[in-house]
């Protein structure tokens, strides 16, 4: 979403109680990735 503002795009967000995984580093998408199998 930075990437997009950084580049003058718009974007939306909506508030939600549903808690997301974050992946921000090579090990983050590992470790999500490990979760889905």
């Amino acid at each position: 979403a930075i990437r997009y503002l950084e580049y003058g795009k718009k974007i939306k967000m909506v508030e939600t109680m549903v808690t997301g995984i974050e992946i921000d580093t090579p090990e983050d998408l590992e470790k999500a990735k490990a979760a889905w199998k």
